[in-house]
């Protein structure tokens, strides 16, 4: 308890290393030396459990080959896995069975790949250093493997198979958190790809390369592509499955975008080749994008959304803690679609939880009655166009927000405070602050908008949702005589604060008088 746990670990001594059973608990480092010569192995198997609090190494400088294998159990690590050999000729570690849980992976510059043959791999939050190389991560032909990142956001820079274009393989993507697959991915990948759980973010992958035989998509879970550029990649799966999606249950086609992606008159992107049906639509919702999904010979296609747009006001008549997604919130117990504008004007004010965040809203107003709301939850919240505050009751919002949508612009007219308390990306062209009252915001918002223009009131900017190290683009920013904009955050201020300070790359025009007349 008190020691680290080695095993062959001197005196040229190596062992083979057998855990078949029970649980063996290391409240600090593990540390095996392997056997020398080609029959090297950690074995792993049935319901045993290895848990080492801190690390956790396989080591052996002579050997050709190094064989760790997983059937069953669960090996859990508490800090670094590092596998050291100098000519693996087979793979460093073999998942079959079982779960691989690791906090922090170290990758040795002489492995070559991690093999999920099954069982379910639950991978560090960083794991960019550890799955470094082209050919490092690598699905078993047969394999039924899962990866579970847990709640974490993970970033998985190669997928291959170990067969070009392989098809008797399922791949699952598990965990309510993110995985990203970088560019390296995908390239000879074929079988069956499942987004079961959280996230599956394809927007740095060569999808187009992606020659899967079956996309099976799970109600509740979401899949982000990027179809920003006309000439952007889609997927081309030989069957498309839906699991336990439903109108209420629907899977999210999200489009990866830093703000709200919106097409152009006569543009379409296609998402996904073929395999959909015009029934397969009420399982689907559209979030990142101000369009609509639409079916098309079989492809899933993103277009243009013709649909008419109307005010839908905020009741709360519901009580069930003030969810934007329960109908009977709404007045006419309809929920507000893509393109509406949500109107909350309520005075008794009070705390509402967001829930809606496949929907686009054209825009959000607090009408001149509307008490003091606080808006929670973990959805982000996307705005298209406009945020009014026409009350002098103070509107918060503690959840991550998306404002407009590339080369058009956004206005916030705040008659009172409103305060964004949480991550804000913002994707216009213009941002425009209107109003006698403070908006407050990360420092992030100025960092795309070629033009900032704060007509009344004051622009306030803060380091909130753990935002710094903002590099904003070129353009200028113009106050109106007795408009402020406030870079002061008490102890720092923007582009003044030393290492991870933010840079503003913009020209200040000031016109007129400040609010003090000077």
């Amino acid at each position: 308890s008190d020691t680290d746990f080695h095993v062959g670990y001197s005196n040229d001594v190596y062992s083979d290393v057998t855990i078949s059973g029970g649980t063996i608990t290391v409240e600090n480092d593990f540390n095996s030396n392997l056997k020398q010569g080609t029959a090297t192995s950690f074995t792993l198997s049935n319901d045993a459990t290895l848990e080492v609090k801190r690390n956790f190494q396989l080591a052996n400088a002579a050997i050709s080959t190094f064989v760790g294998r997983q059937t069953g159990g669960t090996c859990r690590i508490g800090g670094v896995a590092n596998f050291v050999g100098t000519q693996p000729a087979e793979a460093c570690y073999t998942l079959e069975g079982g779960k691989f849980v690791v906090k922090d992976i170290q990758r040795h510059s002489t492995v070559e790949k991690f093999v999920l043959a099954g069982g379910a791999l639950v991978p560090p939050e960083n794991s960019e250093a550890w799955l470094a190389s082209a050919n490092f991560l690598t699905v078993s032909s047969g394999a039924a493997a899962r990866f579970d990142t847990e709640d974490k956001t993970v970033t998985l820079k190669a997928l291959v198979t170990d067969e070009a274009g392989g098809t008797n393989f399922s791949f699952t993507k598990e965990g309510a958190g993110t995985l990203k697959l970088g560019t390296d991915t995908l390239a000879n990948v074929g079988g069956t790809l499942t987004v079961a759980k959280g996230s599956l973010n394809l927007q740095d992958a060569e999808v187009k390369a992606y020659t899967m035989g079956t996309l099976k998509l799970v109600g509740g879970a979401r899949l982000a592509l990027d179809v920003t550029d006309a000439g952007a990649d889609c997927l081309t799966p030989g069957a498309v499955v839906f699991e336990n999606a439903t109108t209420l249950n629907p899977f999210t086609i999200e489009i990866a975008y830093t703000g709200i992606f919106q097409l152009g008159a006569g543009e379409s992107r296609t998402l996904i080749a073929s395999g959909v049906t015009e029934a397969d639509l009420a399982k689907l919702m559209l979030a990142g994008s101000a369009d609509q999904l639409a079916v098309e010979n079989g492809a899933l296609v993103l277009k243009p959304s013709s649909r008419q747009k109307v005010n839908v006001e905020w009741t709360g008549a519901a009580n069930d803690g003030g969810r934007w997604s329960t109908a009977g919130n709404w007045q006419g117990d309809t929920l507000p679609q893509g393109g509406d504008t949500a109107v909350i004007n309520l005075a008794t004010g009070g705390t509402t939880q967001f829930d809606l965040g496949g929907v686009l809203f054209d825009g959000l107003v607090f009408g001149s009655a509307a008490g003091a709301f606080t808006q929670q939850g973990e959805d982000v919240l996307m705005v298209v166009r406009a945020i009014t505050n026409l009350s002098e009751n103070v509107q918060t919002f503690e959840i991550p927000t998306r404002l407009g949508v590339a080369g058009a612009p956004f206005e916030a007219n705040v008659a009172g405070d409103v305060v964004f308390t949480n991550d804000v990306s913002f994707a216009g062209s213009a941002f425009t602050k209107k109003g006698a009252g403070t908006l407050v915001a990360p420092e992030k918002i100025l960092a795309s908008p070629e033009t900032v223009v704060v007509e009344a009131g004051t622009l306030k900017l803060t380091d909130a949702g753990g935002i710094a190290g903002t590099t904003s683009t070129e353009g200028e920013i113009r106050l109106a005589s007795g408009a402020r904009l406030d870079l002061n955050q008490g102890t720092e201020s923007v582009g003044a604060r030393g290492t991870g300070g933010s840079t503003l790359n913009k020209t200040i025009y000031v016109e007129g008088s400040g609010p003090d007349g000077e």
